[in-house]
């Protein structure tokens, strides 16, 4: 997901997809001016923000798009990216002001296990603990899936303060539903965009919402639980409900799967921000290849991105 801004907007934000990746990088861009001590802008690159996507294998499988990343290129960001979780040392992470992460070693996302040979899940925490303690911005993308085992590391998310719910969307309000018009998934539409330094100017956003059962036990869009040191900058439409995923016929499923208090089910948080130390972090659950991952390319057409859902669009034209 990214967040419009106003400048790029054409008429009104609500006919639009609104993807929050990019804006919640935006937030960042000056942030190797801002840093004392932290993480150190790249060499040659100081007039330029510098971005760094984790990805945990190689092209080719929904999580890098070098076309948008020649868009951010022209949008004033250096980038870069991994083939490999093992490429995540201090030494490189260090000349980066923002890492893009998607999962851990040893979790389980829609590509199976997650590998680094040499980085443990333990390291691999350290790393990213110390980054941010250090000034960096993390952008934490991690793909929902239910099975076997958390995407990321159990005591980083409750230094963190937040969890992936294991919970599925329901949309009662047919209004707020489409499909790609590329691809038969399923899209939400949410206008409960809340005041932050990343959202001004929007009203809506559309986010992809297809779950899969047995086997895969995974929704392209998670619901979030953040503690009151979050942020959150978008909820689900006061229709939408998080409803416990339905483990029985599971062959791996999570050891101790977390759910929603009763009480916090009704417009579930999608996308969160807060201060850490002296960095800060981003979170979001959801596939991306909808949008940072592939979102330019035929099937996904940018409707996520930046077009919104065409199906929608055609439905209230005059």
């Amino acid at each position: 997901m990214k967040m419009y801004d106003r400048m790029r907007r054409q008429g009104d934000a609500s006919a639009f997809a609104m993807a929050l990746a990019v804006s919640t990088l935006l937030i960042w861009a000056d942030a190797y001016a801002q840093a004392r001590g932290g993480a150190e802008p790249a060499v040659g690159a100081s007039a330029k923000p510098v971005i760094l996507f984790a990805a945990p294998s190689e092209l080719g499988h929904g999580l890098v798009d070098l076309d948008y990343l020649k868009q951010l290129n022209g949008e004033g960001f250096e980038v870069d990216y991994t083939e490999s979780l093992d490429e995540l040392t201090w030494e490189r992470i260090r000349r980066f002001n923002v890492l893009v992460v998607y999962g851990a070693p040893g979790g389980f996302s829609f590509l199976g296990e997650l590998r680094g040979d040499k980085l443990t899940r333990d390291a691999f925490a350290a790393l990213l603990e110390r980054y941010v303690a250090a000034g960096g911005g993390v952008l934490l993308m991690s793909a929902p899936a239910y099975t076997r085992r958390e995407l990321l590391p159990e005591e980083l998310m409750r230094r963190w303060g937040f969890r992936l719910a294991a919970e599925r969307l329901n949309e009662t309000n047919r209004a707020n539903s489409a499909t790609l018009s590329r691809m038969d998934v399923p899209m939400l539409y949410t206008r409960q965009v809340l005041p932050s330094p990343i959202s001004e100017g929007v009203t809506g956003i559309w986010y992809p919402n297809q779950y899969h059962g047995s086997p895969d036990w995974a929704s392209t869009t998670n619901p979030l639980w953040v503690s009151d040191a979050w942020r959150v900058v978008v909820r689900a439409s006061p229709t939408t409900t998080a409803e416990r995923i339905d483990f029985a016929r599971a062959t791996h499923p999570l050891p101790d799967p977390f759910c929603y208090p009763d009480r916090a089910r009704q417009s579930p948080p999608l996308f969160a921000i807060r201060d850490y130390q002296k960095g800060r972090l981003a979170l979001v659950s959801q596939y991306p290849q909808f949008s940072i991952g592939a979102g330019t390319k035929w099937f996904y057409n940018s409707e996520v991105l930046k077009r919104g859902v065409t199906e929608f669009l055609c439905r209230f034209a005059t």
